[in-house]
């Protein structure tokens, strides 16, 4: 657990859809690892009870208005302190552990030249997967395909260099985006950030990080989440 100063100006933005099974131990492993962090749920109209949980456990709960991460990311910026000095941004499924965040939130404080550290998912598990079940989890498995796609297009058109460009997990220098207006609408939200901490002139460095299985149904990984998230790529390198 991360004590000391600077953990009241810790602000962690989750952007929520129908996360009711996974916001309420995202939540509470927050609290547990990053003391007085302030947590903003940014809500797209659930229906599942997940505000209800947020809000029980001393969350802010803000209703987005529109749909889409991009949006509900643009929305939680604005609610953001003038002090803050980190911004934290985890998804709601309880995928990934808070526990990595102190060590984000510390690489931060140490390296000035770098503006975002980001959480590099790997799953431990493939590791007791079979020869073929792993050469097809990790070359023929369509997800992990178009990923690998991204990850190329992303290095070459926009100079942004990360294993895990659409990570789940991040901790921003709040100077690198007090004044960011995303365009992004939905799942490119994550390009866009990226760029965004490039044309400051900053680092982003990556940690690895063991995820765990998605609480909750998926909102991400059909065809159409891949093309606008290419679109975007293609917008970073014109812009």
């Amino acid at each position: 657990m991360i004590t000391g100063d600077g953990l009241n100006e810790t602000i962690v933005l989750i952007p929520t859809l129908n996360e009711a099974p996974g916001i309420g131990p995202t939540i509470k492993e927050i609290v547990k690892e990053v003391e007085d962090a302030e947590i903003i749920v940014v809500d797209s109209s659930s229906k599942d009870g997940t505000t209800q949980i947020a809000a029980e456990l001393g969350a802010k709960v803000i209703t987005q208005l529109g749909r889409g991460k991009g949006r509900a990311v643009a929305q939680g910026l604005r609610y953001m302190k003038n002090g803050a000095v980190w911004l934290v941004m985890v998804d709601g499924d309880n995928s990934y552990p808070a526990a990595y965040i102190p060590r984000m939130i510390n690489i931060l404080r140490e390296r000035s030249d770098v503006g975002m550290v980001c959480g590099m998912p790997y799953l431990s598990y493939v590791e007791y997967y079979t020869l073929w079940k792993r050469i097809k989890w990790v070359y023929l498995y369509p997800i992990v395909f178009f990923n690998r796609v991204l990850v190329t297009l992303h290095r070459i058109l926009n100079g942004v260099d990360m294993k895990a460009p659409l990570t789940g997990q991040r901790v921003i220098r709040y100077e690198c985006i007090k004044d960011f207006q995303p365009k992004s609408k939905g799942f490119d939200l994550e390009v866009e950030i990226n760029c965004q901490i490039r044309k400051k002139g900053y680092r982003i460095l990556e940690i690895p990080i063991e995820v765990r299985l998605r609480l909750g149904k998926a909102k991400f990984y059909r065809f159409k989440h891949w093309l606008v998230i290419f679109r975007r790529i293609v917008i970073g390198c014109l812009s």
